[in-house]
């Protein structure tokens, strides 16, 4: 029996930011489950810049007929988006752990967008801080669906706190999706309270009464 294909708008937006969103469209990130890749191709692609709110529906309409009349050009379009995505993500990565952009990623990011070149801030990550600043060349006009893509990732670096930024811990059975803490106390750690964290808090509830049996039978 042949797998339906992955629908994009199934996906849940937790990342607090679109470029987020984008980097969690591999669903978990981390884990022993296994993982999916919403992005499989081009018109997936497309379709989850709708679900994101990043497409109105006569662009995309018009982006799938591009793709539909230059296929090699839309291959070549979405295998550039997931690279892009998977710069975005190792950089997020690295903001969380501590460690300063890898210049090679933001290189690949803001070549996508052909709009400039995206530069480390000194010092990045610091709070309060962007983790990246634009350098403008002296005219652009990206149109395109990488383009697009690469705008929402060069806002999240050069426009939030790199600080903010979260991964739900894979390894306390998160998925590894990251996340844009917006909370005033910078508490927040799961993607969603009501997805991975209830069911972290349901796994510990479950060992706790697991340990307070075997010790009142012992």
């Amino acid at each position: 029996m042949e797998t339906p294909p992955l629908d994009p708008h199934d996906l849940e937006l937790h990342g607090g930011h679109p470029a987020l969103d984008f980097v969690n469209t591999i669903d978990p990130r981390t884990g022993p489950l296994p993982h999916s890749d919403y992005l499989d191709d081009f018109d997936a692609t497309v379709r989850w810049a709708v679900h994101a709110g990043m497409l109105d529906g006569k662009s995309a309409s018009r982006l799938a007929a591009a793709g539909a009349a230059d296929p090699r050009g839309a291959r070549a379009a979405w295998a550039a988006a997931v690279e892009l995505r998977e710069a975005l993500h190792r950089t997020v990565v690295g903001l969380v752990a501590g460690e300063a952009p890898n210049e090679t990623d933001l290189a690949s990011i803001a070549g996508a967008d052909a709009g400039g070149r995206l530069v480390p801030c000194p010092g990045a990550p610091a709070k309060g801080e962007p983790a990246a600043r634009l350098e403008p060349p002296e005219a652009s006009e990206p149109e395109d669906l990488l383009a697009l893509l690469a705008g929402i990732a060069i806002d999240l670096l050069t426009t939030a706190d790199a600080t903010r930024l979260r991964i739900c811990p894979g390894d306390q059975e998160g998925c590894g999706w990251a996340v844009l803490d917006s909370t005033r106390n910078r508490s927040r750690r799961w993607c969603d309270m009501g997805a991975c964290g209830s069911a972290v808090k349901s796994a510990r509830l479950t060992e706790r009464r697991r340990a307070s049996r075997g010790e009142a039978g012992s």
